[in-house]
């Protein structure tokens, strides 16, 4: 079980929705805990016995590239080995992983152990090469495609980074299933540019209003599903879903998303 800390995942909301990019760290280091360390990761590291994070250089080799297909993973390629025991560290229960070798600050992700290791005297602990495994999960509500996911883990693991659209796009439409969604068939309707205020607590409201008019209605539409895309009449879907409440539009109707009215969330 693995989280994201609210700090990369602010970073990686700005970089996706806001084009504040977010630089991928040269060296990865692995920490050990006694306890979960939260969101801030700044109590219950191991300490003493010669415990130090372990480093492992960003690179493909240490952390190949997520498969094209299917669930978009990130694992490592390589086995993460500490320094020897030279003392006791006690029962190890959590995990995570920072972009400096001490201090709280920059916590990328935190999880917990599948199972609690108590390291003695003389061990070396190590992480095998594969065991661990980065996904993304969704909220039923709906969520980051796997377009984005991969393009998101593989620019924080390993690379290639990842350049954000200069501008995201948002459209409205009148189904979704999974990650296809029918986009809204009105003569007079265009997805439209919007701008979205910095990150915070993992997540990103929309700055300004979204106004979509049915001057032409090509039949009545009911409205029940949004996408967030990187280009203004192709590209590639980033975000979709159902809207909270579904809306029927005739012509003249128009339709509004409000000034904050629309979040997206990383947790």
């Amino acid at each position: 079980m693995s989280a994201l800390s609210d700090y990369l995942e602010n970073a990686l909301l700005n970089h996706l929705l806001r084009n504040s990019a977010y630089s991928q760290p040269a060296t990865l280091y692995f920490a050990l805990f006694t306890a979960d360390p939260g969101e801030s990761g700044v109590s219950g590291e191991v300490s003493g016995g010669s415990y130090a994070r372990a480093a492992v250089t960003n690179n493909n080799v240490n952390f190949p590239q997520c498969a094209a297909s299917g669930t978009p993973t990130k694992t490592n390629g390589t086995t993460i080995t500490f320094p020897t025991a030279t003392a006791a560290w006690g029962s190890v229960t959590h995990w995570a992983i920072y972009d400096t070798n001490s201090g709280g600050t920059n916590m990328l992700m935190h999880g917990s152990l599948s199972s609690t290791r108590y390291v003695a005297s003389g061990d070396t602990p190590k992480i095998a090469a594969g065991a661990l495994s980065i996904t993304v999960t969704n909220a039923t509500s709906g969520g980051l495609t796997d377009f984005t996911k991969r393009k998101l883990l593989d620019h924080v693991f390993g690379g290639p980074t990842y350049t954000p659209a200069g501008t995201v796009y948002l459209g409205l439409g009148t189904s979704v299933s999974g990650e296809s969604i029918t986009e809204w068939d009105e003569s007079s309707y265009n997805r439209q540019a919007a701008a979205f205020d910095a990150a915070s607590g993992g997540a990103c409201v929309n700055s300004d209003a979204e106004t979509f008019t049915a001057s032409v209605l090509d039949g009545e539409a009911t409205l029940s599903a949004f996408g967030v895309w990187d280009d203004a009449t192709a590209g590639n879907l980033l975000v979709v879903g159902p809207l909270s409440t579904s809306r029927t539009v005739q012509i003249g109707d128009t339709a509004l998303i409000p000034d904050s009215g629309f979040t997206v969330t990383l947790q």
